[in-house]
């Protein structure tokens, strides 16, 4: 298995990455993606805590795709160094738990995808 990382200037930028891949046949399943939380609140139309909701009452029939989707649900959690983040996949939920764990301050999300094999100047930006 291949695991592409991808950092992004803006969520517009994301979420248009997120749907190309949706309609190239991959799944919200086989991504991972981590949001600020200011972000995702900021930037996304749907609320998060009550998408099930808005689902039905605000979308209609259509169903959530994308990040709007892979974020439904998650709570957001501190990342030292980072601020509160949305953390939506496996990898993702396992760089950023592993992130968070107490005695990691010194090497925090950077060490983390580092030693997930994400180069040094990929990680630090």
């Amino acid at each position: 298995m291949k695991t592409i990382f991808g950092l992004f200037a803006t969520y517009d930028d994301a979420e248009a990455t997120t749907q190309a891949l949706l309609d190239r046949g991959f799944s919200e399943d086989e991504m991972n993606a981590i949001v600020l939380e200011d972000v995702a609140k900021n930037e996304m139309d749907v609320n998060l805590e009550k998408i099930t909701v808005e689902v039905s009452d605000e979308l209609g029939q259509k169903r959530a795709r994308g990040l709007y989707a892979m974020l439904a649900s998650r709570r957001p959690f501190r990342l030292a160094g980072v601020g509160r983040v949305y953390a939506a996949g496996d990898v993702a939920s396992v760089l950023a738990t592993t992130a968070s764990l107490p005695g990691t301050a010194g090497t925090g999300f950077q060490g983390a995808l580092e030693e997930f094999g994400v180069p040094e100047d990929e990680a630090q930006e």
